[in-house]
């Protein structure tokens, strides 16, 4: 037997309902409940994720002028691959075992129009990139933590598939493994996202394309109006866009790509506004370069610029209560509609003249009508456990059919906005309360952000460019749009590839009419749109979204958001119970215990040797002399511990088996029998980092204050429960739990465990 100093708590009435552990075809995990015994003795079960897997999805505008955007991200993906996959940093806690890459992009077509008409880049059909592996060229990788990008030849890749690692040599789509493997990704991620060019579709559907591909249940194959195509235009009139079969393609590559309980992160890339169309009815109107919008009616001007009427209150809000809709048919009276709002004419300075390109800018005001899925799809579709599938039906959405939460899917934008409005002094994500929300995406347009907002004119308080771009720092100035058929840039940023930008730099006295050919360079500065669909979806998702600016000079502070993000969701659970805590120390009267799958966790046989911050029941340094639990033997411990397995067997019976753990050389194990798996499964305890003397009070302030705090896994490791607001986040608030227990340094909970806190009140 160890050292007496071992202490354990006391167990005599406890029946704890850990449920796990069952026979070889399917474990049911019920909630963890406690018999009512007078010690005041409660247990829950932590839902744990499979902390060993991530689905990483790029979603990549790949619409004219976007290739040097795709280049800096492709750029900087090998320090968020690297991240994830590295197994020691002083910097990130956790490293995974399983990782998957899958890059799709904007482009949709245009549902039958002569726009994007045919296949190819045009229409990629929300399915995974490349198209060809066999041009992918170069990349990027990382020779060493914190080394800087180097340029790298493109591995041969699959065509059209996920790009997958693993650290073991098993995986059902694996095509790297082990360390060097990982570092192979990181060059064929770079190469995949940069292999979508800027040969796409103008109407950027960046959020139809991630939700076509990841959540809709019965995803069509082919949405088509049957118009008639020229060489540049269509005929489209008294066609209706009809959408044929399920893409099998596409449900296979999704298969392939997502995992049940794996943390999905999905980054957003885009220079523009999405343009998400529902591909419904005569819905084709605006994609069409033969058919002449009516413009919307005297009210469509006084609409928010975030209202999208769709349901059928809605729709009658629009015309009752704003008195707005499309001058044809019953509107055609109004006094707005007796005139021409669109002009005839390119050649007009800063008028509307109903630009093709701009079809998806301001539709209610503009039109009278909203042709676009509304942002809240998105919003739904991301967090929400059923979805709208075939027939108008609801069914499961395939993000959370195999028992993943919204703590764990995490969306980032690197969008259309002023650095300034979403990045701190270093360049890292802002956190943003409702009030900094509100200069980015409110629909007063005297609150927001002037660079905001959606105008081809000059807009109020932004000085107007005359060939010194240093007049406004964000976006150069506002400019003349002398043909009418731009908006106004949110920001302006210099370019990291070479290239000409052709267009508004050709002409003769371009550097005095535009910032971003200032320079006396066509290849100097690019430009962005506010991205305003992307940013409300962001908002929409609390926590769980967060925006970068994609004017940044580098997308490195975005990289490390998301390996923040990812972070965070391997080593934090929503705690719906409140536990109390020591108003001084923050230390709760609980124990937290992992009762792994086996009873050999990566090769280690004893729970010391699994992580620091690990021990044995009862051992130190989880549990020290002068703790509040009596000294108990390990064997007392272990017999007393019971541990309740609900099984559900092949033949669909469920069965209970009440068994003793029991201790054997110096482990705790759940006793083996031949009703359940013929396994032994190793029990740990958990080191408690608050409260505890011989942990610095860095570590228990940082654990317990900031939501970005992380140990290095070689000096030690152990669990918090924080009530920090911080910490805890809108997501786990909104949910209904007052605090988040946080598990950090070499406490990592491993896959198949189960987790679970006994609390003493």
């Amino acid at each position: 037997m160890r050292s007496s100093r071992r202490r354990l708590f006391t167990l005599p009435l406890l029946a704890l309902f850990a449920g796990s552990f069952g026979l070889a075809s399917c474990t049911n995990r019920p909630v963890v409940r406690v018999d009512a015994v007078p010690h005041g003795i409660t247990a829950q079960k932590l839902r744990i994720t499979r902390a060993d897997q991530v689905d990483l999805l790029f979603v990549v505008d790949n619409s004219s002028s976007m290739a040097d955007k795709q280049a800096e991200l492709g750029k900087r993906i090998p320090e968020l691959i690297q991240a994830l996959t590295q197994q020691s940093s002083t910097t990130h806690k956790n490293s995974v075992v399983d990782v998957h890459v899958g890059v799709v992009t904007s482009s949709l077509g245009s549902y039958g129009t002569w726009a994007c008409n045919g296949g190819g880049a045009k229409n990629d059909r929300g399915r995974l990139l490349p198209r060809d592996a066999a041009a992918l060229g170069e990349g990027w990788n990382l020779a060493s933590v914190g080394a800087e990008p180097t340029k790298a030849t493109c591995p041969k890749v699959a065509a059209a598939s996920a790009l997958a690692w693993t650290q073991g040599a098993s995986s059902n789509v694996t095509v790297l493994s082990g360390d060097t493997g990982a570092q192979t990704l990181q060059t064929a991620a770079s190469c995949v996202i940069e292999s979508a060019k800027d040969e796409g579709c103008g109407f950027e559907a960046t959020l139809e394309s991630m939700y076509h591909f990841l959540i809709d249940p019965a995803p069509y194959g082919d949405a088509r109006a049957d118009c008639a195509i020229s060489s540049s235009s269509d005929d489209c009139h008294g066609k209706t866009i009809v959408m044929n079969g399920v893409d099998g393609a596409l449900l296979a590559q999704r298969a392939q790509f997502l995992r049940p309980e794996s943390i999905l992160a999905v980054v957003i890339l885009s220079d523009e506004n999405d343009a998400s169309l529902s591909p419904i009815g005569d819905n084709w109107k605006p994609f069409s370069s033969s058919y002449a919008m009516p413009h919307g009616s005297t009210g469509c001007a006084s609409v928010p610029d975030d209202f999208e009427p769709t349901g059928t209150t809605e729709l009658d809000s629009l015309v009752h209560h704003y008195g707005c809709r499309p001058c044809e048919g019953s509107a055609a009276g109004d006094p707005s509609c007796a005139t021409a709002k669109f002009l005839p004419t390119t050649d007009a300075v800063n008028h509307d003249v109903d630009a093709l390109n701009m079809r998806a800018f301001n539709q209610v005001q503009r039109f009278g009508k909203d042709y676009l899925w509304p942002v809240q799809r998105y919003i739904d579709g991301l967090t929400s456990p059923k979805v709208p599938g075939p027939n108008g039906t609801i069914v499961a959405n395939p993000i959370f059919a195999g028992g993943r939460t919204k703590e764990h899917v995490i969306v980032a934008g690197i969008v259309g906005v002023p650095k300034v409005l979403v990045a701190d002094a270093s360049g890292a994500p802002k956190k943003l309360d409702e009030a900094a929300w509100a200069k980015i995406i409110s629909p007063d347009l005297a609150i927001r952000d002037p660079h905001m907002i959606e105008s081809i004119a000059p807009r109020a308080k932004i000085p107007h460019f005359a060939g010194d771009i240093t007049i406004d720092p964000i976006n150069g100035g506002d400019r003349d749009v002398v043909k009418g058929e731009d908006l106004q840039y949110a920001c302006i940023a210099p370019r990291v590839t070479a290239g000409a930008i052709g267009g508004e730099c050709e002409d003769a006295d371009a550097q005095l009419h535009d910032p971003i050919c200032a320079a006396k360079n066509s290849a100097a500065r690019f430009r962005a749109y506010p991205g305003l669909r992307h940013l409300r979806l962001l908002h929409g998702l609390g926590d769980s979204g967060f925006a970068a600016s994609i004017c940044d000079s580098s997308y490195k502070g975005a990289i490390d958001g998301v390996i923040a993000k990812v972070q965070g969701a391997l080593t934090e659970q929503c705690l719906k119970t409140n536990l109390e805590t020591d108003e001084t120390t923050g230390k709760v009267t609980c124990l937290v215990l992992e009762a792994f799958a086996t009873d050999v966790v990566d090769g280690k046989t004893t729970c010391a040797d699994i992580g620091k911050g690990y021990c044995t029941p009862g051992e130190a340094p989880c549990r020290v002399e002068g703790s509040d639990y009596p000294p108990v033997s390990l064997e007392v411990a272990a017999s007393m511990l019971y541990l309740p397995i609900t099984a559900v067997g092949t033949d669909g019976l469920v069965s209970e088996h009440k068994e003793l753990a029991f201790a054997e050389n110096g482990n705790v194990y759940v006793k083996e029998g031949p009703a359940k798996d013929a396994k032994r499964h190793l029990i740990c305890e958990m080191r408690q980092l608050t409260g505890d003397s011989e942990v610095p009070k860095a570590v228990q302030d940082g654990c317990r204050n900031d939501p970005n705090y992380s140990l290095d896994p070689a000096t030690g490791g152990g669990f918090c429960y924080s009530k920090n607001d911080d910490v805890v986040g809108d997501t786990c608030r909104k949910n209904g739990a007052p605090g988040k227990m946080r598990f950090l340094g070499g406490v990592d909970p491993k896959s198949g465990s189960d987790v679970f806190t006994i609390c003493v009140h």
